[in-house]
């Protein structure tokens, strides 16, 4: 078990009491670094980023990793709530800044080596709302939409799984110029 969540007996423990690292003189560079439930997006991203300059980018640079592998989980978003249970309210934007600095760290250190792999994300797609039922008279029957127009309202749209992999992408293309 020498992987996380599982390095150690107590990290269970560990995430439920909010503490920063088990520091386990076994494993010196794995960081358990918990987040608390938030109730908005706001607050979420503040102590996800704040978690992350304080914590975790320090501790890469001091690693100094030859390659950055990212695990690319995207259940954190604010509409995963099959992946986060509504824990997490993270958006889009976070998940690109993030890759944002994990290729700096990467520049800095790896010459700019990074090898990313989706984890997990569970919001596949927004289904469009069922549409209204229409009261059957002439004069609205003369109002609806057009074929083309009703396809494109009725067409699934990309759900926050694709969303967040958009940005992350984004991210890593920016830093491959």
């Amino acid at each position: 078990q020498d992987y996380y969540p599982g390095n150690s007996e107590n990290t269970f423990e560990l995430l439920s009491s909010g503490k920063e690292s088990d520091n386990d003189p076994n494993f010196p560079h794995i960081l358990n670094i918990p987040l608390s439930k938030t109730s908005n997006k706001t607050e979420s991203a503040a102590m996800f980023r704040t978690s992350v300059e304080k914590i975790l980018l320090p501790s890469l640079r001091e690693f100094k990793p030859e390659l950055v592998m990212i695990s690319a989980g995207f259940d954190g978003h604010w509409e995963d709530t099959k992946g986060n249970n509504g824990f997490s309210h993270l958006v889009e934007e976070d998940y690109e800044w993030i890759t944002e600095q994990l290729c700096k760290v990467a520049e800095e250190t790896a010459g700019g080596r990074v090898v990313s792999v989706l984890e997990g994300g569970y919001h596949v797609e927004r289904k469009a709302p069922a549409p209204t039922p229409a009261r059957s008279t002439r004069r609205q029957s003369t109002a609806l939409p057009k074929t083309s127009e009703t396809k494109k309202e009725n067409a699934v749209k990309p759900g926050a799984l694709a969303l967040s992999v958009a940005a992350h992408v984004k991210a890593l293309a920016a830093a491959a110029q």
